[in-house]
């Protein structure tokens, strides 16, 4: 098995010369549509590094964007753009990566000494905890939603909801089924609204302040 990648592009010509181009340098690829797809992907897969392409980067919306914050922290990311003109790709090294002139030296100099791995810090648990989301500290009751998690661990945790949670960086909860109900805070990772792809709509956080005894619950009590 060559090296894994995965490719975030929409079908058509450009998809075809990238993954035409994958094969010859020994990767093993798999495709993506959209940015919801991407982190679902990797979620439970591992891989040694992203290929993005340039066009469909630029379609997406900036929340959509912003689920790949957490992959640019740690897997090695080239852009790619495809001049059907000249029938060449083009690369762009991302976030932590270096230059790279072309796809075979990213395989080659970051994708192939790089550990193979997913993006899941923690072990998530598929769990059902009814919750009510504040936007501030306080909890005011004119910004509150009602609604459940679709997952969680002990790192973070996905909300189902089908609000507008763009703009929104920090967020505060009460978990019905604990027994102590100061709000746990904490920090939008990424946002996936409703009708943006074939997922859950919903945002993932990563926990900023959770009291020791709550977390002490969620850890003996359900696992999590």
């Amino acid at each position: 098995m060559g090296t894994k990648l995965i490719l975030l592009c929409r079908e058509g010509e450009s998809r075809n010369a990238y993954l035409e181009e994958s094969h010859r340098v020994g990767a093993d690829i798999d495709i993506v549509a959209d940015y919801g797809e991407l982190f679902q992907k990797m979620i439970g897969n591992n891989y040694q590094g992203v290929l993005i392409d340039l066009l469909t980067s630029m379609k997406a919306s900036k929340d959509e964007k912003g689920m790949v914050q957490a992959i640019l922290e740690v897997f090695p990311v080239v852009q790619v753009r495809w001049d059907a003109s000249s029938n060449t790709i083009s690369t762009m090294s991302m976030g932590n990566s270096v230059g790279c002139d072309t796809i075979n030296e990213f395989v080659k100099n970051e994708c192939d000494p790089f550990t193979a791995r997913s993006i899941r810090l923690y072990t998530r648990r598929s769990i059902n905890f009814n919750v009510v989301i504040g936007r501030d500290e306080k909890m005011s009751e004119q910004f509150l939603e009602r609604t459940v998690t679709i997952n969680c661990s002990k790192g973070g945790c996905f909300f189902f909801s089908t609000q507008d949670w763009s703009g929104q960086k920090n967020v505060w909860f009460v978990i019905k089924e604990l027994k102590n109900k100061t709000p746990i805070a904490g920090e939008i990772r990424w946002l996936m609204g409703w009708g943006k792809a074939m997922v859950i709509p919903g945002f993932g956080i990563s926990l900023t302040d959770i009291k020791p005894y709550q977390m002490q619950e969620l850890t003996n009590k359900y696992q999590v």
